[in-house]
């Protein structure tokens, strides 16, 4: 199939039992049709390899391999990979339909995202992420473009079996540019990709979430694979007001350059993720802003993510406790994601683990009086900050004024040295007499006074 007549495709049973319907999005490594299952008689995404990768014979058999890998995993936060097959020499992938958007599309819409949608979302993909670590699967390509909000609420990682495949020796230009964005520096300078790398990924992708902006920018990639290399993530909080403490460090310990100083998977960040959220996230959030267009779901009895009017509420604030070491085991990790009883998984916990959360924030109610949550202590600082800036501003006008008075007595005014005022002399007709008063005496030259009128 050529690309000349590629749209072909659309209309095509495959396996006498997927019927392509429409086309979704076109890749790098291919592109993704609407599909229909005629056997269960339900919707599907079909992602067909491009005909012009079909010739290289080991491209081929590694995308079918990382297909057969990624049919195991069974996730709620991750896209089922549901069959693999070929239509003549072009192999494709039959994999879940996530109506809704990316995170990409999230983040150009709304450019930066607040504290509890980026706190939501990282759940959700440490789940997916943490389930294929535990496997012994990694991911090697998260980025937001690979990251899908369904319009009911679920929050999904996708492209499992096809990042391998796509990143060796097929993705070039814009495409690299963006992919590099999110590559740890043992893959950039020694090629090598565990489990940490996903976890690097991971810590750029929150960076980018808190701030809108990605660390390390420039116009060709090699400029960016550099930085990445040599270079410090920088704290989100540099930029954005939504970071607290906990974010920063949570950036910071995901992002260490070192692989060995970083947590080992993504099951060690999502326990130490959950520990944030018990401290002093507790209650529902809302992912998509309220001008989106979206149906309503609710989460594990707990979040709405799509819902139009509901508002971000706070839960019971705690202290949060400090970092674990990286090579501490996880307290709440494991394969199982965070699916509720409903079966939909997203960025909250399971209805259980909600209602033993409210237990927990009922016992620690007193204490809770007295301290203050992390949003709180954000939005604390935020307003210290504007009142430090008010005050700055006064101070340096202040200054400015002080400064000009200065020049002008010292330039134009009478305490130029170098300047001479010419004497008047008193007039000779003397005016009528007026009261007697004691004139105050000057010293050195008078200002020149206009001539009186007769």
């Amino acid at each position: 199939m050529s690309s000349s007549n590629r749209d072909q495709f659309i209309g095509r049973t495959l396996d006498s039992r997927y019927r392509v319907r429409a086309k979704i999005a076109r890749g790098g490594m291919g592109t993704v049709y609407l599909g229909e299952d005629l056997r269960l008689s339900r919707k599907v995404a079909i992602k067909a390899m491009h005909p012009h990768m079909v010739d290289d014979e080991a491209l081929v058999r590694r995308f079918e391999k990382e297909a057969h890998a990624a049919a195991r995993l069974n996730n709620p936060n991750v896209v089922n990979v549901h069959d693999q097959g070929f239509d003549g020499e072009i192999p494709y992938l039959v994999m879940e339909y996530v109506p809704g958007i990316t995170l990409r599309d999230l983040l150009k819409r709304q450019k930066r995202l607040t504290a509890d949608q980026a706190l939501e979302i990282s759940e959700a993909v440490l789940s997916g992420l943490a389930a294929a670590h535990q496997a012994g699967f990694i991911h090697r390509d998260v980025k937001p473009e690979n990251i899908f909000l369904a319009n009911d609420g679920r929050i999904k990682v996708g492209d499992f079996g096809l990042a391998r495949a796509a990143n060796t020796n097929t993705t070039t230009g814009q495409a690299l540019l963006g992919t590099i964005a999110y590559l740890s520096p043992e893959l950039i300078t020694r090629g090598v990709a565990d489990a940490r790398s996903d976890v690097y990924a991971f810590g750029i992708m929150l960076y980018e979430m808190l701030t809108g902006t990605q660390p390390f920018r420039g116009e060709q990639a090699v400029q960016v694979a550099y930085m990445h290399a040599n270079q410090d993530v920088p704290k989100p909080s540099l930029i954005s007001r939504e970071s607290t403490p906990e974010l920063d460090e949570l950036v910071r310990w995901t992002t260490l350059r070192d692989p060995e100083r970083r947590p080992r998977d993504a099951a060690v960040v999502l326990a130490r993720l959950r520990q944030l959220l018990n401290g002093g996230l507790e209650a529902g959030t809302k992912v998509i802003s309220d001008t989106a267009a979206a149906p309503t779901s609710v989460i594990a009895g707990t979040t709405k993510v799509l819902d139009q009017n509901t508002t971000v509420q706070q839960g019971s604030p705690t202290q949060t406790p400090p970092p674990q070491a990286p090579s501490q085991p996880p307290a709440a990790a494991g394969a199982g994601g965070v699916a509720g009883a409903n079966g939909i998984a997203g960025a909250g916990v399971a209805t259980g683990a909600a209602s033993q959360r409210s237990q927990q924030a009922a016992q620690r109610a007193d204490a809770a009086k007295q301290r203050l949550s992390p949003i709180e202590v954000s939005q604390l600082g935020a307003e210290k900050r504007a009142k430090r800036g008010k005050i700055m501003t006064l101070v340096i006008i202040a200054l400015a004024t002080i400064v000009a008075i200065v020049a002008w007595w010292f330039g134009q005014g009478p305490g130029n040295p170098n300047k001479q005022l010419p004497i008047v002399s008193q007039p000779a007709a003397a005016a009528p007499a007026a009261p007697a008063t004691t004139a105050p005496a000057f010293s050195g030259a008078v200002a020149q006074l206009p001539a009186a009128s007769a």
